[in-house]
Protein backbone atom coordinates (compact mmCIF):
# COMPACT_ATOMS: atom_id res chain seq x y z
CA UNK A 1 0.00 0.00 0.00
CA UNK A 2 1.25 3.42 -0.41
CA UNK A 3 2.80 5.40 2.60
CA UNK A 4 0.48 8.30 2.07
CA UNK A 5 -2.39 5.97 1.85
CA UNK A 6 -1.22 3.85 5.20
CA UNK A 7 -0.89 6.87 6.74
CA UNK A 8 -4.41 8.30 6.21
CA UNK A 9 -6.21 4.74 6.83
CA UNK A 10 -3.99 4.71 10.70
CA UNK A 11 -5.70 8.27 11.01
CA UNK A 12 -8.49 7.06 10.06
CA UNK A 13 -8.98 3.36 11.98
CA UNK A 14 -7.06 4.82 15.29
CA UNK A 15 -10.41 6.98 15.25
CA UNK A 16 -12.81 4.48 14.43
CA UNK A 17 -11.01 1.09 14.84
CA UNK A 18 -13.06 -0.16 12.20
CA UNK A 19 -13.53 -0.30 8.47
CA UNK A 20 -16.24 -0.64 6.59
CA UNK A 21 -16.89 -3.53 3.77
CA UNK A 22 -17.99 -0.70 1.07
CA UNK A 23 -14.68 1.23 1.89
CA UNK A 24 -12.73 -1.70 1.80
CA UNK A 25 -12.86 -1.02 -2.21
CA UNK A 26 -13.12 2.33 -2.35
CA UNK A 27 -9.78 2.11 -0.86
CA UNK A 28 -7.96 -0.50 -2.46
CA UNK A 29 -9.05 1.77 -5.46
CA UNK A 30 -7.37 4.50 -4.22
CA UNK A 31 -4.00 2.50 -3.42
CA UNK A 32 -4.18 1.63 -7.01
CA UNK A 33 -4.22 5.07 -8.08
CA UNK A 34 -1.44 6.57 -5.68
CA UNK A 35 0.66 3.01 -6.81
CA UNK A 36 0.12 4.20 -10.86
CA UNK A 37 1.06 7.60 -9.65
CA UNK A 38 3.94 7.05 -8.30
CA UNK A 39 5.16 4.41 -11.24
CA UNK A 40 3.98 7.32 -13.78
CA UNK A 41 6.51 10.21 -11.34
CA UNK A 42 9.76 7.18 -11.36
CA UNK A 43 8.82 6.87 -15.09
CA UNK A 44 8.78 11.10 -15.39
CA UNK A 45 12.24 11.37 -13.13
CA UNK A 46 14.00 8.61 -15.44
CA UNK A 47 12.81 10.18 -18.78
CA UNK A 48 13.61 13.48 -17.17
CA UNK A 49 17.41 11.78 -16.16
CA UNK A 50 17.81 10.39 -19.46
CA UNK A 51 16.73 13.71 -21.34
CA UNK A 52 19.17 16.28 -19.24
CA UNK A 53 21.63 13.20 -19.81
CA UNK A 54 21.32 13.71 -23.50
CA UNK A 55 21.33 17.19 -22.74
CA UNK A 56 24.58 17.68 -21.38
CA UNK A 57 25.76 15.51 -24.35
CA UNK A 58 24.28 17.16 -26.69
CA UNK A 59 26.32 20.72 -25.07
CA UNK A 60 29.43 18.53 -25.55
CA UNK A 61 28.77 18.70 -29.13
CA UNK A 62 27.88 21.94 -29.54
CA UNK A 63 30.77 22.85 -27.50
CA UNK A 64 33.18 20.70 -29.33
CA UNK A 65 31.70 22.21 -32.75
CA UNK A 66 31.99 26.14 -31.40
CA UNK A 67 35.68 25.51 -30.88
CA UNK A 68 36.69 23.85 -34.18
CA UNK A 69 34.66 26.45 -36.02
CA UNK A 70 36.93 29.80 -33.92
CA UNK A 71 40.12 27.16 -34.86
CA UNK A 72 38.80 27.34 -38.57
CA UNK A 73 38.01 31.18 -38.09
CA UNK A 74 41.41 32.29 -36.84
CA UNK A 75 42.81 30.12 -39.74
CA UNK A 76 40.60 31.84 -42.18
CA UNK A 77 41.80 35.11 -40.74
CA UNK A 78 45.69 34.40 -40.61
CA UNK A 79 45.54 33.44 -43.91
CA UNK A 80 43.64 36.57 -44.86
CA UNK A 81 46.02 38.41 -43.13
CA UNK A 82 48.56 36.62 -45.22
CA UNK A 83 46.75 37.17 -48.85
CA UNK A 84 46.43 41.21 -47.98
CA UNK A 85 50.51 40.78 -47.06
CA UNK A 86 51.35 38.74 -50.53
CA UNK A 87 48.57 41.40 -52.35
CA UNK A 88 51.03 44.61 -50.72
CA UNK A 89 54.38 43.03 -52.15
CA UNK A 90 53.01 41.88 -55.40
CA UNK A 91 51.62 46.01 -55.60
CA UNK A 92 55.61 47.35 -54.11
CA UNK A 93 57.64 44.97 -56.52
CA UNK A 94 55.40 46.09 -59.87
CA UNK A 95 56.16 49.63 -58.31
CA UNK A 96 59.75 48.90 -58.10
CA UNK A 97 60.35 47.03 -61.59
CA UNK A 98 58.23 50.26 -63.15
CA UNK A 99 60.84 53.06 -61.38
CA UNK A 100 63.90 51.04 -62.18
CA UNK A 101 62.53 50.64 -65.92
CA UNK A 102 61.92 54.45 -65.70
CA UNK A 103 65.44 55.16 -64.46
CA UNK A 104 67.33 52.99 -66.61
CA UNK A 105 66.10 53.99 -70.19
CA UNK A 106 67.60 57.46 -69.34
CA UNK A 107 70.84 55.92 -67.93
CA UNK A 108 71.04 53.77 -70.99
CA UNK A 109 71.11 56.89 -72.92
CA UNK A 110 73.86 58.79 -70.94
CA UNK A 111 75.83 55.55 -70.75
CA UNK A 112 75.51 55.02 -74.87
CA UNK A 113 76.27 58.75 -75.39
CA UNK A 114 79.24 58.39 -73.34
CA UNK A 115 80.31 55.10 -75.32
CA UNK A 116 79.85 57.33 -78.30
CA UNK A 117 81.57 60.29 -77.19
CA UNK A 118 84.85 58.09 -76.35
CA UNK A 119 85.04 56.72 -79.63
CA UNK A 120 84.65 59.71 -81.41
CA UNK A 121 87.39 61.51 -79.17
CA UNK A 122 89.54 58.78 -80.07
CA UNK A 123 88.86 58.94 -83.28
CA UNK A 124 89.73 62.22 -82.75
CA UNK A 125 92.87 61.35 -80.99
CA UNK A 126 94.01 59.54 -84.04
CA UNK A 127 93.68 62.16 -86.62
CA UNK A 128 95.50 64.86 -84.71
CA UNK A 129 98.26 62.41 -83.82
CA UNK A 130 98.76 62.17 -87.76
CA UNK A 131 101.03 64.08 -89.69
CA UNK A 132 98.06 64.94 -92.23
CA UNK A 133 95.28 66.80 -91.18
CA UNK A 134 92.23 66.66 -93.00
CA UNK A 135 90.22 69.53 -91.26
CA UNK A 136 86.86 68.12 -92.66
CA UNK A 137 87.27 64.88 -91.28
CA UNK A 138 88.55 66.77 -88.09
CA UNK A 139 84.75 69.41 -88.36
CA UNK A 140 82.56 66.30 -89.19
CA UNK A 141 83.73 64.55 -85.74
Amino acid sequence: MHRLLKRQIKKYVSRNLEVDEKYKKFIDAINDAYNSYDSDLQMLDRSLKLSSTELVEANRGLRSQKQELEANLKQIRQMKDQLVLQEKMASLGSLTAGIAHEIKNPLNFVNNFADLSTDLLEELKELLEEDEMDLEELAEI
